[in-house]
């Protein structure tokens, strides 16, 4: 551990520190001993999970004042903090949402702490500022949690969260006006808002007020779901859904575009694995049935033809496949986009096709399916790089999506469905000229044999002239796939001559389930492995 410090100090300038090692400040413990079965796991440190105790605080504190400590004395570091404002300094703007001919995008301009809603009435209209989160707290921690638009373009449901938390309220806007209604929800974690076709309200989920002191460290659980009128109290809302046998299950909301059925995804905690459930919203007294249950495999909703729904899964197909369920015989599932060589990542019902989005080797394709499944052609992106699930609705004619490379900020472009064109439609300005680095994409064997990504990113010339100092980043955790994405630390590192490497190692989704599984509980180890195999390479 010393000489690694050494190493770190020596690469940031420090090296007259090495004479005197960091005397790193005593973390609170305890005797504490879990036992799940027969095996007992350790916990010392769990007094640090009491957030405001008096010795968490200290410990803090003392953390704090020994980083600083280093950090201030990095001869460079004023240097770095210039050219990282000069990188984020550019305007950023993501896929709209378009709803009754109207567009809702998210714009953040150059330093701006929160990003900002803006709307513009039809293609060729202005642009206009909806939502600002940025005057509603003086530390700038207040932020949009999530919003949904009505089927009529004209309320927008908005979640706020401030300073990080997970709970959030919901407040409901007239977008004409860009006054906010006297519709205000409280105590909403992990949901979205899901309008009825009529217009008049909105489905949701909420959890119990905490009580006493434990806002924010209560374990929340037994979600509800509601359905809120507007223009009526919170107290009023009517109770839709609960499931007091399996307290720790969440419900994801959504309304199919024809405004038939209310669609329940289901999680519960962290597990990949879905189950999806529906409610009849055109039979009076219609009961939330199940369709697939949850903790089997992972199941979404794509969109539906009446009573039949296009649905992507991992069963049976741990990188995934594209079904089509009749719920008058629910039991019987037709494969429509067999499981192939990429993972399958998410699919868009848009203009009677099938949008696809895949990885490749950690990086994205999109291919157009019929709704039979025939392969219809591949949308030419850009580069190297991650493209976004693509955003439409079914009826739509056209389709957006967003696309970054490591050193190619997010733009926005939309497709053409009638033609299949592919056309910029936001396309950033920033201070780096792309064509001054370069990406590499290599694969290494790890302990075991398996073959993994590495990704390599420089100054053009920089690559294989000899050792270079270099920052080897991985997550393998949690389904969660680490594909190329712009990076203004990144790009900094590069600028000081340094190469940023990204192993895609086990534990992620960058291959599908069996790639996230190799890497998780038992087989964590996985995933340490394939990290130092990475080093060792490089």
């Amino acid at each position: 551990m010393q000489f690694k410090r050494m190493l770190v100090m020596s690469l940031l300038g420090l090296a007259p520190l090495w004479a005197s090692p960091l005397g790193y400040p005593p973390a609170p413990r305890s005797n504490t001993v879990d036992h799940y079965g027969q095996v007992a796991v350790p916990d010392p440190y769990r007094p640090l999970e009491n957030l405001d105790s008096p010795a968490t605080r200290r410990w803090v504190q003392a953390e704090t004042r020994l980083t600083e400590s280093v950090l201030s004395r990095i001869p460079v570091r004023a240097k770095l903090r210039k050219r990282l404002a000069e990188l984020w300094n550019y305007t950023r703007e993501w896929p709209p949402d378009k709803e009754a001919g109207r567009y809702f995008m998210f714009r953040q301009a150059g330093l701006q702490p929160q990003r900002v809603l803006y709307v513009k009435d039809g293609p060729q209209g202005e642009p206009r500022r909806l939502l600002d989160p940025n005057p509603l707290s003086a530390d700038h921690t207040t932020s949009i949690a999530d919003i949904s638009v009505s089927k009529d373009g004209k309320r927008l449901a908005w979640g706020v969260s401030e300073k990080g938390s997970d709970w959030q309220t919901w407040r409901v806007r007239d977008v004409d006006t860009g006054q906010d209604t006297s519709d205000e929800l409280h105590w909403l974690k992990f949901t979205r808002a899901a309008w009825t076709p009529d217009n008049a309200g909105f489905y949701y989920g909420r959890y119990e007020k905490p009580g006493g002191d434990t806002t924010m460290t209560a374990v929340n659980q037994a979600q509800r779901v509601y359905y809120h009128k507007l223009g009526t109290p919170q107290d009023s809302d009517t109770l839709v859904y609960q499931d007091a046998t399996h307290p720790k299950r969440i419900f994801d909301l959504g309304t199919t575009d024809d405004g038939h059925y209310l669609i329940f995804t289901v999680d519960e905690g962290t597990d990949s694995r879905t189950g999806l459930m529906y409610l009849d919203l055109t039979v009076p007294g219609a009961q939330v049935t199940e369709l697939f249950p949850p903790l089997k495999a992972a199941y979404s909703v794509i969109g539906n033809e009446g009573s039949l729904f296009y649905i992507m899964t991992d069963e049976g197909a741990p990188r995934g496949k594209v079904v089509a369920v009749d719920l008058q015989h629910p039991t019987v599932a037709k494969t429509i986009v067999p499981e192939g060589k990429d993972a399958l990542k998410g699919v868009t019902l848009v203009h009677d096709k099938l949008m696809a989005a895949y990885l490749h080797d950690a990086h994205s394709r999109l291919l157009q399916y019929s709704t039979a499944g025939a392969m219809e052609r591949e949308v030419t992106l850009p580069g190297l790089g991650t493209a976004s699930e693509v955003n439409a609705h079914q009826a739509d004619d056209e389709a957006f999506f967003s696309f970054t490379s490591f050193t190619v900020p997010m733009g926005v472009y939309r497709i053409d469905m009638t033609t299949g064109g592919v056309t910029p439609f936001y396309t950033p300005k920033t201070p780096i000229d792309p064509d001054r680095y370069e990406t590499k994409q290599v694969f290494y064997r790890s302990k075991d044999g398996t073959r993994v990504p590495l990704y390599l990113c420089a100054h053009q010339g920089v690559m294989g002239k000899g050792p270079v100092r270099t920052l080897l980043y991985a997550y393998g955790g949690f389904d969660i796939p680490i594909t190329p994405a712009y990076s203004t630390a990144a790009v900094a590192w590069m600028d000081q001559g340094g190469i940023y490497a990204v192993a895609n190692i086990r534990g992620g989704g960058e291959y599908g389930e069996d790639w996230h599984r190799q890497g998780m509980l038992t087989h964590k180890q996985t995933v340490f492995d394939d990290f130092i195999a990475a080093a060792e390479y490089l």
